[in-house]
């Protein structure tokens, strides 16, 4: 995942299961990471 974690609200997940069922999965709370640090790779 790609960005600053506190800055997202809403991440969306679509599901294929199994039996060939969907669902469709919303997180509406912010990531919390206490030791998140920018650098470069």
């Amino acid at each position: 995942m790609i960005g600053v974690p506190e800055t997202l609200r809403n991440i969306s997940f679509e599901i294929m299961l199994d039996d060939g069922g969907m669902k469709f999965v919303v997180l509406n709370t912010p990531i919390q990471i206490s030791d998140y640090i920018l650098k470069s790779t």
